[in-house]
């Protein structure tokens, strides 16, 4: 597979996965969209611009995900309790796909509980 195949591949699993990457990466502190976007860059080597990101933390915080903060002008996001909770039921169930996928009966249904 070529290395722009892969590439895509991954940017692709990254944005099905933004809201979750976000969540993750507000736990471990507050951070402006900015740091976000360079965070998500030099963890999974994708870039988005922050016409992706804005709107999407703007959508989280609608929904109570992450509260937004602006100290000295600049905005620092971080994640509320509902978004910490719904970034471990989404890890959870995102393993669990992850182990049928990576098992060796992926063709049969089985309960992932």
């Amino acid at each position: 597979m070529s290395s722009s195949s892969s590439l895509r591949i991954r940017e692709r699993c990254v944005k099905n996965a933004l809201d979750l990457i976000i969540l993750k990466t507000l736990e471990e502190e507050p951070k402006g969209g900015y740091e976000i976007i360079a965070h998500i860059h030099n963890t999974f080597q994708v870039l988005f611009s922050p016409g992706t990101i804005y709107p999407l933390l703007e959508a989280m915080e609608q929904r109570g995900m992450v509260k937004r903060a602006v100290p000295s002008g600049k905005r620092f996001y971080t994640s509320t309790e509902k978004g910490r909770e719904l970034s471990k039921r989404i890890t959870f169930e995102c393993m669990a796909v992850y182990r049928i996928l990576t098992s060796e009966t992926i063709g049969t249904r089985r309960n992932v509980e």
